[in-house]
């Protein structure tokens, strides 16, 4: 209160003097301090949670102190001559948007990440540590009040079995983000216009999730590597991908499936999985990566009423695209398509650029678009917005924990059946620099024989 009386007297005695709007502001409004902690600092934390934290915080800094910390340990990456510059480079452009990044190899600053009295707890580092930083923040001196896992609970399922059982049944401490699930946030109300539209009776969904990435793909951005042939070799992706396109790619499709469909009753019926080749020049180098660099499940489930429906994903990397989708789609290919009994589609496209990207149409039977719903263009600056603003729902835009530890298995039964038959996974031809295209995804369909199903 004296605070205030002074600076009312100093208004009084120098009207002329120009007065900060943000101090009068801070005055009149206390602001709230919320502070966020983000298990890692690497790529995604730089292209998505750094520019998203950049808007957010401009958008409430008149209310809302939002702090924003990034654990990381340069011990993994100092050493490596060829990691080593751009993770130097991305926490310098991290901290220029006024993010603490804290390097666990120091000393003082893993001092002050055990210490710190964090709100939010964000696990966007490797799936395989991500039960166990899970644990981590519900261990620390100062336990957050949410924990957020990006996309799978964890890459072992028997891992993700031990943090359930540390964990009390439906907690609301422990949710899983995927950024895609951000981009489709319908309310109750859509969800009902959605299944009204599709006369209540989905007969079949299909999700795509293909790009091409290769040293023939002409959409890439300048940042690859151009020294490099081969979809994740370009993108220096091959560690992400090492578990296979099914746990990177795949996971994103479930937590969409989830408002339309129940994930307890997926029966699979096909699995079919490959690798490129045709890395760094040589056509028939297979690539880098470990696991799969294509895979598509196919499966029946049962929709929200009860009624049997059809459902394929496809996802992978090294596809020049889907030839029936048509050229908007070459090359990069994110959709999700339900089709009901009536005949009547609802296609969501996930693309975040391109013309029709972000939005969902209801299309009838004859082709007509009879409606149109906008999603989320930028699903990171929604997820810190609803963290940020204390009075949001942020579990809109997640999952509980034990939906995405259903996720979890119905991916490890797809993963299983590929490590089975891991002599049948063939070397499909992907695109190069020298000329040669990608494969379009019905041509690696008609090329693969199935690991599961029908052979």
């Amino acid at each position: 209160m004296f605070a205030r009386i002074v600076f009312l007297l100093a208004i009084l005695a120098f009207p002329s003097q120009a007065i900060d709007s943000e101090c009068i502001s801070s005055l009149a409004t206390p602001k709230f301090r919320n502070i966020v902690l983000v298990e890692g600092a690497g790529d995604v934390t730089k292209r998505f949670y750094g520019p998203a934290y950049k808007k957010v915080r401009e958008q409430y800094r008149e209310k809302i102190d939002f702090v924003l910390y990034c654990a990381d340990d340069s011990r993994y990456w100092k050493d490596d001559p060829k990691r080593a510059p751009k993770m130097r480079e991305t926490w310098a452009f991290l901290r220029s948007l006024g993010i603490t990044v804290l390097d666990k190899s120091v000393p003082e600053e893993f001092e002050t990440y055990k210490t710190l009295a964090a709100d939010t707890v964000i696990v966007a580092n490797i799936a395989s540590a991500h039960a166990k930083a899970v644990m981590d923040a519900l261990q620390r001196p100062h336990p957050p009040k949410t924990i957020f896992v990006e996309k799978v609970l964890d890459s072992d399922l028997d891992v993700a079995m031990d943090l359930m059982g540390e964990l009390t049944p439906f907690n609301d401490r422990v949710w899983a983000y995927d950024h895609y699930r951000a981009r489709v946030t319908l309310d109750d109300e859509q969800i009902r216009i959605v299944q009204d539209f599709l006369g209540g009776h989905i007969k079949s969904s299909t999700f795509y999730f293909l790009e091409d990435r290769s040293g023939a793909d002409a959409t890439l951005p300048d940042t690859v590597d151009k020294a490099r042939d081969g979809a994740a070799e370009i993108e220096n992706r091959v560690a992400v991908l090492n578990d296979g396109v099914v746990l990177d790619l795949m996971s994103h499709f479930f937590p969409l499936l989830r408002d339309f469909g129940q994930l307890e009753t997926i029966r699979p019926t096909e699995i079919k999985a490959a690798r490129y080749k045709g890395v760094d020049g040589d056509p028939d180098k297979p690539t880098d990566v470990v696991g799969e660099t294509y895979a598509s499940f196919k499966f029946v489930f049962q929709d929200r009423n009860g009624n049997l429906a059809e459902g394929a994903a496809f996802v992978g990397k090294g596809v020049r695209g889907v030839r029936a989708l048509g050229p908007e789609f070459e090359h990069n290919a994110k959709l999700l398509e339900f089709v009901g009994a009536n005949g009547n589609r609802v296609k969501f496209d996930l693309r975040s650029k391109g013309a029709g990207a972000s939005m969902a149409y209801l299309v009838n039977a004859k082709g007509k678009v009879q409606f149109q719903i906008p999603l989320n263009a930028d699903p990171y600056a929604i997820f810190l917005d609803k963290i940020a603003d204390r009075g949001a729902d942020e579990r809109q835009v997640a999952l509980n924990v034990e939906q995405n530890f259903t996720t979890l298995k119905l991916l490890d039964v797809i993963r299983r059946q590929i490590a089975r038959h891991g002599d049948k996974v063939l070397l499909y031809p992907g695109g190069m620099r020298s000329g040669r295209m990608a494969p379009y995804m019905e041509e690696l369909e008609a090329f693969l024989p199935p690991l599961l199903g029908k052979r």
